[in-house]
């Protein structure tokens, strides 16, 4: 049973060395399109946020904003990028 993807996968001792290639194939298969959906979930969340700032502050400000963001984005917590429009941006200008 794999804990990190909730998958079991029924092997018996006599083909496990066998069974090992494969199984870690398919693990990191499923990493991969995990990465890629919490890519595409923080792309649409940040599409999401700049266009609340852009009706909000306009585009001057947003890009300011948006620039700030993709310098930070590693500093920036997963708490922060999933709050409300409003509260990311004034989360950020207070950092």
């Amino acid at each position: 049973m794999n804990d990190e993807f909730k998958h079991g996968v029924l092997i018996y001792p006599e083909i496990e060395k066998q069974m090992e290639e494969q199984l870690s194939w398919v693990l990191a298969k499923l990493r991969g399109e995990s990465s890629k959906e919490a890519k595409e979930e923080l792309q649409d969340r940040a599409k999401e946020k700049r266009g609340f700032s852009k009706r909000n502050y306009g585009e001057e400000k947003t890009e300011v904003i948006w620039r700030f963001l993709e310098l930070n984005i590693e500093e920036l917590s997963d708490y922060e990028l999933n709050l409300s429009e409003r509260r990311t941006l004034k989360s950020c200008s207070t950092m």
